[in-house]
């Protein structure tokens, strides 16, 4: 949909709209990493936006005919950081649902979350809960560790 006039593609890492990028103000390295990783894919939508165990970070919405689009998280210079696709809360490490529900008492998770795969290999999970107006997002290390919510 369009929001102010501009292309929204959907929402950022942490369940919100960041601030709209020109992707030709991107820094060099992000469309390099692309171009060198993705073959075939094109940079579709680029916001500033912050990760709570970051801070600023620039979040980059890929895609290539045929294939889901793709997210990248960047550090603010350019630095590869993280993968961010969609993921069905009802799939994530039990683990990770059970901090949830003991921590989170009289949240409701939404039941999309974002998995995030690490530069190093490493998952995270992003969940989205819900209480009436107040809403959270949550940062799980696959593991069950709770990382950071804002």
């Amino acid at each position: 949909y369009h929001d102010g006039g501009h292309q929204v593609c959907g929402h950022g890492v942490g369940g919100h709209h960041g601030h709209e990028l020109p992707i030709d103000s991107l820094p060099a390295a992000i469309p390099a990493y692309v171009t060198a990783n993705y073959t075939g894919f094109t940079i579709r939508h680029a916001e500033l936006d912050s990760l709570c165990s970051i801070g600023g970070i620039i979040n980059v919405a890929i895609s290539q005919t045929g294939n889901p689009p793709v997210r990248l998280i960047f550090s603010t210079s350019g630095t590869y950081l993280m993968k961010g696709q969609r993921a069905d809360y009802a799939n994530l490490p039990q683990v990770v649902k059970d901090y949830i529900t003991t921590s989170y008492a009289g949240f409701t998770a939404r039941n999309r979350a974002i998995q995030l795969t690490l530069a190093n290999g490493n998952l995270q999970y992003m969940v989205f809960l819900h209480q009436n107006q107040l809403h959270k997002n949550v940062l799980m290390n696959a593991n069950g560790t709770f990382v950071c919510e804002h």
